[in-house]
């Protein structure tokens, strides 16, 4: 997590930052999305029983009761909404994966792009990689490029539960059949992408020697100008020093990347981020088998 890295800004070379700093980046962003997923399973947990075809029954039904056995946070209580609701779930929770697949998306292409010679900041095993049939040197990270593919296929899911569910006439329609296999198959997806990006991470190999690279020396030209300014230069004059002696080629590292705020690269708050994580994952409700529900339902006496 030490090594530096050159930081980035409309694609040319800005600042420093460090292996370390991109990691815990696409961490803090995944502990967002698993914010999404938390939220998007509060929705779910919310029991339609009981509102029949969406009108309610004269049947002597207790729907608190039923809920309560089936282990629902709490009821949907008008019966009309209970169908107005069907979507509205599926579209919080295939947006929750859409964000999840933005983020494993952007950082497979960051290896991508960060693998290609003008780069050179980190090599892949060949267990990840595939040759040519015409050029004998290559080696391509294919599997993040189809990673990156299947992420975007994800991103398109919202849009198609919108599609499906938006503007339909009140109470129930089959249209709504057609949100099952969206919501299944995307559960499915995500998880094989998890997975697969687990396991190719271990083949990252970090080029540790990037920064010796001259062509990286002008990143440092901030930290010069903030000695500058620590020394007692207005800031104004130290940007057009530093400037100029970039401008002309002139620009020599002479101040360390001294970083110590939470969030840079001297502290990239990792242990921050992962009790973070672990307090969202400790919200989320471990599933219930039906063998479960039913000894949960048999404690209680009904059966």
């Amino acid at each position: 997590k030490e090594v530096l890295m050159p930081g980035f800004t409309h694609m040319q070379p800005a600042m420093v930052s460090s292996f370390g700093l991109w990691f815990a980046a696409f961490a803090e962003s995944l502990c967002d999305d698993l914010r999404m997923l938390g939220n998007a399973s509060q929705f779910a947990g919310a029991s339609p029983l009981g509102t029949a075809a969406g009108y309610g029954t004269t049947l002597p039904i207790d729907r608190e009761f039923t809920a309560s056995l089936l282990q629902f946070e709490r009821l949907i209580i008008t019966s009309p909404y209970a169908q107005m609701s069907r979507g509205r779930t599926e579209r919080v929770m295939v947006s929750a994966l859409a964000s999840t697949a933005d983020t494993i998306g952007s950082f497979a292409s960051d290896i991508v792009l960060f693998m290609s010679p003008g780069y050179g900041f980190v090599t892949l095993s060949e267990d990840f990689t595939t040759g040519s049939s015409i050029m004998p040197h290559k080696k391509n990270p294919d599997l993040f490029e189809l990673l990156r593919a299947r992420c975007k296929r994800l991103q398109s899911l919202p849009n198609e539960v919108v599609l499906l569910t938006t503007g339909l006439p009140p109470g129930y329609n089959r249209d709504f059949q057609e949100l099952k296999a969206i919501l299944f198959d995307a559960f499915d997806e995500i998880m094989e992408l998890v997975l697969v990006m687990q396991s190719a991470v271990t083949g990252l190999v970090i080029n540790c020697e990037i920064m010796k690279e001259k062509m990286y020396n002008d990143i440092f030209s901030v930290e010069e100008a903030n000695r500058m300014v620590l020394m007692g230069t207005p800031f104004r004059e130290a940007y057009r020093a530093v400037s100029g002696k970039a401008g002309l080629g002139l620009f020599e590292v002479t101040s360390p990347a001294d970083y110590t705020h939470t969030g840079s690269i001297g502290n990239t708050g990792q242990m921050i981020i992962r009790q973070r994580i672990e307090k969202v994952m400790g919200t989320f409700k471990a599933g219930h088998s039906p063998e479960e529900l039913y000894d949960h339902i048999k404690r209680s006496g009904v059966i």
